[in-house]
């Protein structure tokens, strides 16, 4: 009798464990598939991230080309200096200019100024560096530099 007694205890037991199971699988067999995003491919490249130097480098030497300070004002005090901030949109446009420094000549800063609206519109920022551009690019007007080159 033990052993029908064992056998009847192991079916009592065996049911609610094989109930389980089963309210187990069907739970599992209702969870939809999804795809793993792992497995998916992404061909096309992402832009490489530029760094601002780069890019202030590029909108720096738009501009001094387009500058044309005169002669006169560099050759008499050829350490002036105007820096100015070059606030720059997405597409290239200067949206902004500030002084951040004054050399004290109005005519040479005054030509600064003229070089960065005769420079039209800028490279436009990568995509890494848009809100850095908005808040501006530091462009040096330099006398020094300026006689280096001519």
């Amino acid at each position: 009798m033990a052993a029908s007694a064992l056998l009847a205890l192991g079916l009592v037991l065996a049911g609610p464990a094989r109930a389980a199971d089963d309210d187990l699988q069907n739970l599992l067999d209702s969870i939809p598939d999804i795809d793993n995003a792992q497995d998916e491919v992404d061909d096309t490249e992402a832009e490489p991230d530029v760094p601002f130097i780069t890019y202030a480098e590029q909108v720096q030497a738009r501009i001094l080309a387009a500058w044309k300070p005169s002669r006169g004002i560099i050759r008499k005090n050829p350490s002036i200096v105007t820096r100015l901030v070059v606030s720059i949109d997405r597409s290239g446009e200067v949206t902004d200019i500030k002084a951040l420094q004054l050399s004290g000549d109005k005519k040479y800063d005054k030509k600064a100024v003229d070089a960065i609206n005769d420079a039209g519109t800028l490279p436009p920022p990568p995509a890494n560096l848009v809100d850095l551009a908005a808040e501006g690019v530091i462009v040096e007007f330099s006398g020094r530099d300026w006689l280096r080159a001519h």
